[in-house]
């Protein structure tokens, strides 16, 4: 909620202004009294606890070199390149000077 003195953004469920101290009981009844979270409460450690219950078998990493990722990849390059193209473009000067200002 915004609180109406400073602006300043603060929980829902917070009955004062963290930045100025303006009470901010009136605008927090409005919106419906949120409930204060538990003390201590961590979306990390709740995540943390949800992933560790998650059965995940071996701990062992996986070795990326046994992955098959030959359906990724076109077996034969694009035909539509044309290679004079590129030739224009390597000796295309101005081209060359701005990526050597960029490297």
């Amino acid at each position: 909620m915004r609180c109406t003195k400073c602006g300043n953004i603060s929980w829902d469920h917070s009955s004062i202004c963290n930045a100025c101290g303006q009470d901010l009981t009136e605008i927090k009844e409005a919106l419906g009294n949120f409930p204060q979270p538990e003390l201590g409460f961590s979306w990390f450690e709740a995540i943390k606890r949800e992933t560790k219950a998650v059965d995940r078998g071996s701990d062992a990493p996986v070795d990326l070199s046994k992955i098959d990722v030959s359906d990724l990849v076109e077996e034969k390059p694009p035909t539509d390149i044309d290679l004079d193209e590129i030739d224009e473009l390597v000796e295309d000067e101005e081209l060359q000077e701005v990526l050597d200002k960029s490297l």
